[in-house]
């Protein structure tokens, strides 16, 4: 892969790749077993969505297990698994059975197309929440702090993202695939924090993404952030 020559010091990226590679897995899993916190409430899931690569290199086959807990049926039968990019329509998702085991449905990528965005599980015409997880590429300049950071209605927040690549341009973010906010160039600290004062559901929950001005969706580092309403938390 070509490193731009203004790559940051091999210090840096052992500390910001290595190390976070390893909590962007674990933070992918451990948000992801058992169950979901919603902008509504807590639901219990009966699936489980298993991302093994949240950030997608060149050098593995990208997948998704979504695995069902109800033994009353095998397969893919009863599970759906889609795609939600932040600019395009939602899909679904062609999945093949995980033999492995007796409910299950599984999705490889041949190639990284379409391996980028928001990602979910859910068991058929049921009404059980979707479970959520996201994939980004290796390429992006910015490495999400958390892929998930969660706060109730009223507090404040940071959304946070680790610099992985010094460029001299100015970095922007987007909610949801709207621009939402910049910061200057000058500004080349190595961490690019987003703040946002008394969150609301309706206002601030979302997917946020950043990458550099000159950058696309595509090289875009992405957390989700999600406020629990107050109404719930009585």
């Amino acid at each position: 892969m070509w490193m731009n020559p203004t790559t940051v010091p091999r210090a840096r990226l052992q500390r910001c790749g290595v190390k976070t590679m390893s909590h962007l897995f674990f933070s992918a899993l451990l948000h992801l077993i058992g169950c979901l916190l919603t902008a509504g409430a807590l639901d219990i899931s009966d699936v489980t969505l298993i991302n093994p690569d949240p950030v997608v290199s060149s050098a593995i086959s990208p997948s998704l297990l979504c695995v069902s807990s109800d033994w009353t049926t095998s397969g893919t039968s009863s599970l759906s698994l889609g795609h939600e990019p932040l600019d395009h329509e939602v899909h679904n998702l062609r999945a093949e059975p995980d033999r492995s085991r007796h409910a299950a449905a599984k999705v490889t990528w041949m190639s990284r197309n379409h391996t980028f965005g928001v990602f979910y599980c859910h068991v058929k015409n049921s009404n059980g929440s979707k479970i959520y997880t996201y994939k980004m590429l290796s390429e992006a300049s910015f490495l999400p702090e958390s892929l998930t950071v969660t706060v109730n209605e009223g507090e404040d927040v940071n959304i946070s993202y680790t610099r992985k690549t010094d460029l001299p341009e100015d970095t922007v973010i987007f909610k949801n695939g709207i621009y939402e906010h910049s910061s200057v160039k000058e500004d080349n600290a190595d961490m690019v924090h987003y703040s946002i004062t008394n969150a609301q559901a309706e206002k601030h929950a979302g997917i946020y993404s950043i990458h550099y001005i000159s950058g696309t969706p595509f090289s875009s580092a992405i957390t989700r952030l999600i406020v629990r309403s107050k109404i719930f938390l009585l």
